[in-house]
């Protein structure tokens, strides 16, 4: 089987030759560079002579393909998100299997650092199973040298609006009554609950009734309430709107922000907000992000 390799500054990703039935296979890749990736990514997908460059040979994939061959069968059609260089590297895989007309989504992790993660995010997907948040999880296989994890297909797109809105506080509302591990009470007696972790619009989904499911719970948590609302705000809004205070940001959602603490009861958010910009700041001398840690010192200044 021959594969067409699409590369973005960060990762590869390759794709099988697309059919009216298997066009979802490109949903592992969303553009949202500028004009140039939109470009690319458009006629990569629209012309077999761009694709033409890029072709693969199954022998050749940079990857065990052959393991991951044996875990979904010889029948599935495959394309492969190779994921962010780094110890938490995972092969994102999106799968269909013709004669079931059966759509799949999984990741391969062999990284120790990537098996944890994914370990965890199994977990994560244990807990909220009988909920409407997560994709039901189909099968799981955990080996020293792997794991292996399978879940539904989530159909929708990733949302177009960057901006806080009422769906994205009722889907933080919803995961704000679950836990993990089982506790309400965090650091300074203030409020927890379990957070999603990354909690951003490309990991996201709309479905065709407009609800909003998430995907990717790998770095899932208990965090303080608002802890997945303020990375919302200050890390997506801040990469959209570039250099705007951060201030102002949190001023323009006030309406927002205060609806999502009310309904917690919660009267006062500047607590939570206060320790959110703490860890940030942490984060982001760790990272040697001093224009980023910056920034949150600003904020952290006018609470």
């Amino acid at each position: 089987m021959t594969y067409y390799r699409f590369s973005t500054f960060t990762t590869s990703y390759y794709f099988p030759e697309i059919t009216e039935e298997t066009q979802f296979l490109y949903g592992l890749y969303s553009p949202y560079g500028g004009k140039l990736s939109r470009y690319y990514w458009r006629k990569f997908r629209q012309s077999s002579f761009v694709r033409s460059f890029t072709s693969v040979k199954e022998q050749q994939l940079p990857f065990p393909y052959a393991s991951i061959r044996d875990l979904v069968g010889d029948d599935a059609v495959l394309s492969f998100n190779m994921g962010t260089p780094g110890e938490g590297q995972k092969i994102s895989i999106l799968g269909y299997i013709p004669q079931m007309q059966k759509r799949f989504f999984a990741k391969y992790a062999q990284k120790q650092e990537a098996m944890r993660q994914s370990i965890h995010e199994i977990e994560v997907l244990k807990t909220l199973q009988d909920t409407n948040l997560v994709p039901t999880l189909f099968y799981i296989k955990a080996k020293d040298a792997f794991v292996y994890l399978q879940t539904e297909y989530v159909q929708g797109h990733r949302p177009y609006d960057t901006l806080l809105n009422d769906k994205v506080i009722d889907l933080l509302l919803q995961l704000s009554k679950f836990h993990y591990p089982k506790a309400n009470i965090g650091d300074n007696g203030l409020q927890t609950c379990l957070s999603h972790g990354d909690f951003c619009p490309w990991n996201m989904l709309v479905q065709p009734d407009s609800s909003l499911r998430m995907i990717d719970w790998e770095m899932a948590d208990e965090r303080i309430v608002g802890y997945d609302m303020f990375t919302w705000l200050l890390n997506v809004a801040g990469l959209v709107t570039g250099e705007i205070p951060l201030y102002h940001i949190i001023e323009k959602n006030r309406k927002h922000i205060m609806r999502y603490f009310n309904a917690l009861g919660i009267g006062d958010y500047t607590p939570y907000l206060r320790r959110y910009v703490e860890h940030q700041q942490t984060f982001f001398e760790q990272s040697n992000k001093k224009r980023s840690q910056e920034m949150y010192q600003e904020l952290y200044e006018q609470l």
